[in-house]
């Protein structure tokens, strides 16, 4: 008896060690709490899922602020500029979008005006120095002369481009942005895992009376934002939890049949439950070869039970 609780203990302990020295290679991720778009040099963040998502605007109704940081990481100065796109329905003429520096108004466009420039886009800040951040509010605006007969049309569906202008000086080849070099950032950059994904393109189908959705839209990234998948985490621990309770069986009531399939098959299932949970999630490098995690965990499993067999 006393054999097997030292036997079983060196178990518990290597698995445990396993699952303790992957958790510590990362730390605890800590959830997105805001979207995050990288276009070219630019790194823009603002809060949600969309720049504005509203419902139910009328005439004077208080502006709807949304704040917006612009991050520099080219090795050059540059602007910052917004385009409109996708936009459409009698809103469009009235909707004013402004965007402020500390709550000072740069500029102020209708939707349409801002669709319709002949250059396609707007500059909001001229310059941003390299590895600088600028913090600014945008607002949008249904100005109590538009008068209460708008109230009762078609949503207005539009998109918003953000970015920098193209005649800004080209950044080096090769080298399009600084690397975020903080302890933080470099477990961020490590560990998220980030697909190519398709351009994203505003629809311009009216829905609901009186809603306002403007979705920031840029080619070749995201504005979905997303907690940080934890459920691999999850996956793992009640992985490591089953093989120490199923290795404490086997040793009390002796090998069942075809024992060294039952841990293939529980992390298959494991497998299948952490591909459909996390994809409401920003995928991590470890969510990506969760399955590499799983075959290095059962290996260490049949290592460790193999030699405390023999003993």
């Amino acid at each position: 008896m006393e054999k097997f609780k030292i036997q079983n203990s060196k178990f518990r302990m290597g698995i445990g060690v396993l699952g303790l020295a992957i958790l510590l290679s990362i730390g605890w991720s800590q959830p997105a709490k805001a979207a995050t778009i990288t276009t070219g040099p630019l790194e823009i963040t603002f809060a949600g899922d969309q720049l504005f998502s509203e419902t139910n605007m009328y005439p004077g109704m208080p502006a709807i602020v949304k704040s917006v940081s612009i991050k520099n990481n080219g090795v050059y100065s540059h602007s910052f500029s917004i385009a409109a796109n996708g936009v459409g329905g009698a809103l469009a003429n009235v909707l004013q979008i402004e965007p402020r520096d500390g709550g000072v108004p740069i500029w102020s466009q209708t939707l349409s005006q801002l669709a319709s420039l002949p250059t396609g886009s707007k500059v909001v800040i001229p310059s941003i120095a390299s590895g600088a951040t600028k913090d600014i509010q945008i607002a949008a605006i249904l100005p109590a002369s538009a008068g209460n007969s708008i109230q009762g049309q078609s949503t207005l569906n539009f998109g918003f481009t953000l970015g920098n202008e193209s005649t800004d000086q080209a950044e080096p080849s090769g080298l399009t942005s600084r690397p975020n070099n903080s302890l933080g950032g470099s477990i961020l950059n490590a560990i998220t895992y980030n697909p190519p994904v398709a351009t994203t393109t505003p629809s311009e189908t009216p829905g609901t009376t009186g809603q306002v959705a403007g979705a920031s839209t840029v080619a070749g990234a995201t504005t979905v934002a997303k907690e940080l998948c934890f459920w691999w985490l999850v996956a793992l621990v009640i992985l490591i939890i089953f093989l120490i309770l199923y290795h404490r069986y086997q040793k009390k009531e002796g090998k069942v049949a075809v024992w060294w399939l039952w841990p293939i098959l529980f992390s298959g299932v494991l497998f299948v439950a952490h591909y459909f949970v996390d994809r409401s999630y920003q995928q991590t490098i470890f969510c990506h070869w969760f399955w590499t995690i799983e075959i290095a965990t059962l290996i260490v499993y049949f290592i460790i039970d193999s030699r405390t067999q023999a003993e």
